[in-house]
């Protein structure tokens, strides 16, 4: 179990306690593009945009602790404008950025929150 974000060169990490209920699998896949061309490849028909896929991420029974770091994290990320590296939970580095400048997170236990988000990674 890696599940870490973290910046390079920062002392900003956060290490979640336990796997996201729903990774970036294949199905969460989401391509900007609307055709193939003649190898098969995804195709891009608007010139300015990046390809780039979304990932939804879900960490149940997270301490406060674990979501005043994220907090924190997204702040200094500042929401969505700075990208950083996530490890996923096969241990594989993507540079990714969040798709928005907030998080959803409710507490679902005494001193245990579900923390909600979802990063983009450009292809």
């Amino acid at each position: 179990m890696i599940n870490r974000l973290y910046h390079a060169g920062t002392a900003a990490v956060v290490q979640f306690s336990c796997n996201p209920l729903r990774g970036c699998g294949e199905s969460a896949h989401r391509f900007q593009s609307s055709g193939f061309d003649s190898d098969g490849a995804p195709y891009v028909y608007s010139k300015n945009r990046t390809q780039h896929r979304q990932c939804p991420q879900v960490y149940p029974h997270q301490s406060a602790a674990v979501l005043a770091a994220f907090v924190t994290f997204l702040q200094s990320r500042n929401g969505d404008k700075t990208p950083f590296t996530w490890d996923d939970h096969n241990a594989v580095a993507h540079t990714v950025r969040f798709t928005t400048g907030s998080v959803k997170y409710n507490e679902t236990s005494p001193g245990k929150y579900r923390i909600e988000f979802q990063v983009s990674e450009d292809l």
